[in-house]
């Protein structure tokens, strides 16, 4: 535990300077982001009225009847206005609108300089794009800050006193293009007060604002998910956890996020949690799993585009536990169970990609392989001088460690080498009777070790030494096309038969005496030929080629074979059809021709009917591993709802693994979703039980700001 602390404490050091250093040299990027207003300067015209009297010398006037005055791109209406255009003093009654580039306000009465940019309107009715602002009395207090008083601020487009929410203050601040803020507000759903907010700020540059996620799960009990997101100034913006679970505490979490165009764009995120039930209790409790109470995360990214040529990206995950991401970032955990720790810089040009990549294990319950650090360069094939001939190689240089989980069941001894890997090919593209492509290549690949494994007689490392590898091949393909139908809608079968031969002698050395860090130390001989064929069937679709089939299937017939291994290898597929706009079907799998069984097969279907429902399945297989099928339909009735239903199921255990679903009612102005989700308990590997598992939730957001709500429902 010890150890652990030390480790978070000098993890935390440095994510803090880190951060600090970041927020600096953001914030004095964004010091000089300042918003252009146009000319106050511009002319006042009045370009229409039915009666108007004017005198030239003093400027004043008096206008009625349809009235228009125009200041550059500013307009303004009324049924009458008076006052002196010189100075820019108006006062307009009936009917007043006065338009701008950031909101069109609406009122009763007007008092307004076009040269301060200052005023009043009585009866206000504002919009400021999402939002629409009711007042009793408004004040422009500069030229793009108003002072609302009595407000009432919603993002619905009904007519109040319809809005289904709405927030109530005696007094508000709108600065369009920027921020609406109140404070002492009063948020109401319909006529009926929910919530007291003594400072209320919803930034309108981006997804800002509370996010408030309730639920209940079988594993977790009653949860209230908050967050609420602000900005700190044009680059840099935040995100404040406060979550709790009433059966595992309260989870504090601080993300910051900063983001200047295309140049550079990171975050870091932390959680933490002392939670009462790290292992869950009972019947819920793995017996191979024991985790301290203490949970934590903290996440770091960051990518910089320094030039066109050259970019840096940068990932840290530091995690208490291996089970942290299943328990609290369940969609993060389902896309990579052990995160990736790595710090990598490229440069790119035209022939050339040269790089440097750092990666070492800061979470010592998961192997890795640490490269500390990886150079490497990649020349793309290219000509050579003048020649017909092309080149194409690549050499890295890496300091390697395999580093095993501490604390394992079965100890394992950490090994490290120096190792240089250099491959070079040559190729030479020909062609014979217009259609027949052939590229022959030749090619060596190096690879030195400084240290290789010993002799079972010998308890020391083996010595330095290099392995050599030569290549022989060559490729054969060729098109062929047919219309097979003609007329205003046209189909072109497209065929590509391909063969690529490759001819590797045995390596100088064997796979069982190099250390094993990646697939650079598991070549070994081959000698085969590559064969298959792809065909395509393709229609118009805006004046350019459409695959409306596309299938490829390949083999290899192998004349080096292992004991047991017949002439052919696994038959390979991989297809995609988009036979119609509403189906879309997508298949690879592996047959293994000598076992005559199927390896692996992956399907997935995406079937849409207009707006009325969409249908998505997919099927994984791996033999003797996973039969997984998962299935989501969604039904969208009419447009106030939309209804949704999914599930899992795990053949090869004969467990289903998840079901679920939720009712989505669609407002004007906000989506309200509640849902329910089970997970059936089973039998671990090791012999516990898992106990069912079940999670209702409420989602709310508003449609303005379409990704405001909180989670999905696969997060606890």
């Amino acid at each position: 535990m010890r150890n652990k602390a030390v480790k978070l404490g000098m993890m935390w050091g440095t994510l803090s300077s880190l951060v600090f250093a970041v927020y600096c040299v953001v914030h004095v990027f964004a010091a000089s982001d300042k918003r252009e207003a146009f000319s106050t300067q511009d002319p006042i015209v009045v370009e229409n009225a039915d009666q108007m009297d004017y005198n030239q010398k003093t400027g004043d006037f008096m206008a009625s009847g349809n009235v228009l005055i125009r200041q550059g791109n500013e307009t303004l209406s009324a049924d009458k206005v008076w006052g002196n255009l010189k100075q820019g003093d108006v006062q307009a009654t009936g009917d007043v609108v006065l338009s701008r580039q950031r909101g069109i306000w609406r009122g009763k009465d007007l008092k307004y300089n076009f040269r301060t940019k200052t005023g009043n309107i009585l009866d206000l009715t504002a919009d400021v794009a999402p939002f629409r602002v009711t007042a009793d009395r408004t004040e422009k207090v500069s030229d793009n800050e108003y002072a609302v008083y009595n407000a009432k601020i919603t993002t619905c487009t009904n007519a109040y006193p319809g809005w289904h929410y709405h927030v109530r203050a005696k007094k508000a601040t709108v600065v369009p293009d920027e921020y609406v803020e109140a404070r002492s507000g009063v948020l109401r759903f319909g006529v009926l007060p929910v919530m007291y907010m003594p400072y209320w700020h919803r930034n309108l540059t981006g997804d800002f604002g509370l996010r408030i996620y309730p639920g209940y799960s079988s594993d977790m009990g009653p949860f209230l998910l908050n967050s609420y997101r602000y900005r700190l100034n044009s680059v840099l913006k935040a995100e404040t956890h406060v979550d709790y679970r009433a059966k595992r505490g309260v989870a504090l979490g601080q993300d910051l996020r900063w983001k200047d165009g295309a140049n550079w764009d990171g975050e870091v995120s932390t959680y933490y949690l002392d939670d009462k039930e790290p292992v869950g209790s009972g019947e819920n409790v793995a017996t191979s799993n024991v985790v301290d109470n203490e949970r934590y995360r903290i996440l770091l990214k960051h990518r910089y585009n320094a030039t066109e040529k050259d970019y840096v990206l940068l990932k840290a995950n530091y995690l208490s536990d291996t089970d942290v991401l299943e328990d609290f970032f369940e969609d993060e955990y389902r896309r990579s169970n052990q995160p990736e720790n790595y710090a990598v810089y490229t440069h790119t040009e035209d022939a050339l990609t040269a790089g440097v990549l750092f990666n070492t294990r800061l979470n010592d319950f998961y192997t890795s392989v640490n490269r500390m650090p990886e150079v490497d360069f990649d020349f793309m094939r290219q000509r050579i001088g003048t020649s017909d001939m092309y080149y194409e190689g690549k050499t890295a240089f890496a300091a390697l460690k395999k580093v095993w989980p501490e604390n394992a069941a079965v100890e394992q001894e950490e090994y490290s080498v120096f190792r240089v890997d250099s491959k070079h090919m040559v190729y030479q593209p020909l062609k014979y009777m217009d259609f027949l492509n052939v590229i022959p290549r030749a090619g060596w690949r190096g690879t030195y070790y400084s240290e290789t494994v010993a002799d079972s007689n010998d308890v020391d490392k083996g010595g330095a030494d290099v392995r050599s590898v030569a290549e022989l091949g060559s490729e054969v393909s060729y098109k062929a096309f047919k219309v097979t139908r003609g007329g205003d809608d046209p189909r072109r079968h497209v065929v590509e038969p391909y063969a690529n031969y490759t001819l590797v002698p045995e390596p100088t050395l064997g796979a069982d005496e190099i250390y094993q860090f990646d697939e650079v130390d598991s070549l070994e001989e081959q000698h085969k030929v590559d064969i298959g064929v792809r065909n395509k069937l393709q229609k118009k679709k805006n004046s350019r080629p459409f695959d409306l089939v596309d299938v490829d299937v390949s083999t290899a017939v192998l004349m080096k074979r292992n004991d047991g291994e017949k002439a052919l290898d696994k038959l390979r597929a991989d297809a995609e059809l988009r036979p119609y706009d509403e189906l879309a079907f997508d298949f690879d799998g592996i047959f293994d021709m000598n076992e005559s069984s199927l390896d692996q097969f992956n399907s997935h279907a995406v079937v849409t009917q207009r707006k009325l429902w969409a249908f998505d399945l997919e099927h994984r297989f791996m033999k003797n591993s996973s039969s997984l099928f998962t299935g989501d339909l969604t039904y969208f009735p009419n447009i106030d709802w939309t209804l949704n239903g999914y599930g899992r199921y795990e053949a090869e255990e004969g467990r289903l693994e998840e079901q679920g679903g939720y009712i989505q009612r669609n407002l004007d102005c906000m989506v309200v979703r509640t849902g329910l989700s089970v997970m059936p308990g089973y039998t671990r590997d090791d012999g516990s039980e898992k106990a069912d598992e079940w999670r209702v939730i409420m989602e709310m957001w508003l449609t303005a700001f379409p990704s405001s709500h909180l989670l999905d429902r696969h997060r606890k």
